[in-house]
């Protein structure tokens, strides 16, 4: 039988948001031998839309997330073998902040 165990994401200090740099900052790497369900939002702190791009080293979806607004941009997606999710945008650092968390199926 599975057992399930709720997790922060692995770029967060004590849970706390992930402010991502223009370069690109790690959201999250994945369990090497369990999945991972994961949750994340983006926030945009600023006054425009800004091009969010996630990566997990091998596919690559961008997303506007709007000025002033928070959105789900992995909506429980399952995550396995120490895989890195990234997230890099076009705006300055901590325009963009991620939070979630992870739900580790063992």
């Amino acid at each position: 039988m599975a057992t399930f165990s709720k997790f922060t994401l692995s770029g967060s200090i004590s849970g706390k948001f992930i402010p991502i740099a223009g370069a690109g900052t790690t959201i999250h790497t994945s369990h090497a031998t369990s999945q991972d369900e994961v949750w994340i939002w983006i926030n945009n702190n600023t006054a425009a839309d800004i091009d969010l791009t996630l990566s997990d080293g091998t596919n690559t979806i961008v997303v506007t997330i709007a000025s002033k607004g928070t959105v789900l941009v992995i909506p429980g997606t399952i995550f396995f073998g120490t895989t890195v999710l990234t997230g890099t945008h076009g705006g300055g650092d901590g325009d963009l902040s991620a939070f979630g968390y992870v739900n580790r199926i063992a």
